[in-house]
């Protein structure tokens, strides 16, 4: 009997042991801080936006998302490494593994081009850009003069999230101290876009680059079949043509020698090399094509003009030919005979305009 009652109270006491130990870990699960759900993050702090500072709110772990894969923690898609996707520290604009005559050249560069350009006006700096929310970020700094001369592409190597989050997970992330990284835009594939900083200060995106660029964050991860959806290359083309109305900046591909560049226009990160912080992107995808969504064909002028001319050309040609017109000396039709006179009228306004129709 008194054997049983011992075992009886040892099991008692082990039971008493393991429901004490139980209720003190649920008592220091209830004193840890749940995890974080959304993030508000203040921006418009520096007062250039005519509008009240406002907060974002901000999915926790879009923030986390946009931290990991900027500062290259993510595997990225080849060409770019982790140390290719991280994106940090970028405001440093003399890299120290770049040489010393390059940094001299890009000085002497900004120096003639706060000589011989006019600074950006401040007037209508905080307007804002038609399609595109404003929150400007606190990662950012004057430009001294230096009026911008190129629209350079990134993208982040995080993925495209429904809705807002992402573009606002980037703006969250750039409006920390700590990433000392920042862009003019950040835009997804649905066409959301945030506009992050003036374009008349100084994004921290690409090291040396910083003073001449206009800077674009687009949410990919470089495994996406096209830079960008449909939505999205409709937003970036209307803020890249506004930013050049703006700027002056052509939309033209661009082209960078040393750290500066050598042809004012559109560019990617890759082409600044070592001094514009050695990153690989927008490869893999193609700049070329992405250049042929953004820049299109717009033209005016005789461009315009030898274009109308060209489609009236071509459109009279597959009617004389879908009407079997006889030559104009032999043809009987009188809709022909219309046909014959539009041609030669077209050929001859083409030679007074310089255009050639084939």
């Amino acid at each position: 009997m008194n054997t049983h009652r011992k075992v009886i109270l040892a099991l008692v006491a082990l039971l008493a042991v393991i429901v004490g130990g139980l209720t003190a870990l649920e008592k220091l699960d209830r004193d840890e801080p749940p995890p974080r759900a959304t993030i508000i993050t203040n921006v418009d702090t520096l007062d250039r936006s005519p509008d009240a500072d406002k907060a974002i709110t901000v999915p926790a772990e879009a923030v986390d998302q946009a931290a990991d894969a900027l500062s290259g923690d993510v595997p990225a898609a080849l060409p770019l490494d982790s140390e290719d996707a991280d994106h940090t520290g970028q405001r440093d604009e003399t890299p120290p593994d770049v040489a010393q005559d390059k940094l001299d050249d890009n000085a002497e560069a900004l120096a003639e081009n706060r000589e011989t350009t006019d600074a950006l006006p401040t007037a209508g700096a905080s307007g804002g850009v038609p399609g595109c929310a404003t929150a400007f970020v606190r990662n950012q700094s004057a430009r001294r003069g230096v009026r911008p001369t190129v629209q350079v592409l990134h993208y982040t190597v995080s993925p495209n999230r429904p809705g807002r989050s992402d573009v606002n997970g980037i703006t969250a992330y750039f409006n920390g101290s700590g990433s000392q990284a920042s862009s003019h835009f950040v835009i997804d594939a649905e066409g959301n876009c945030n506009y992050i900083v003036p374009i008349e200060a100084k994004a921290w995106t690409q090291g040396g680059g910083n003073p001449w660029a206009v800077s674009y964050e687009i949410i990919a991860t470089g495994r996406e079949s096209a830079y960008l959806a449909a939505p999205g290359y409709r937003k970036l083309r209307s803020v890249m043509r506004w930013v050049s109305r703006r700027t002056g900046i052509p939309m033209r591909r661009g082209k960078i020698s040393g750290c500066s560049p050598s042809q004012s226009g559109n560019v990617q990160h890759a082409d600044g090399g070592t001094c514009w912080g050695g990153h690989h992107d927008i490869g893999p995808f193609s700049l070329a094509a992405v250049l042929r969504q953004v820049q299109g064909s717009d033209c005016s002028g005789k461009c315009a003009r030898a274009r109308s001319l060209r489609a009236r050309h071509s459109a009279t040609h597959a009617e004389l030919r879908r009407r079997s017109c006889a030559p104009a000396d032999r043809t009987r039709s009188q809709r022909c005979r219309f046909l014959h006179r539009r041609h030669t009228a077209l050929h001859a306004a083409a030679k007074r305009a310089g255009v050639k129709l084939r």
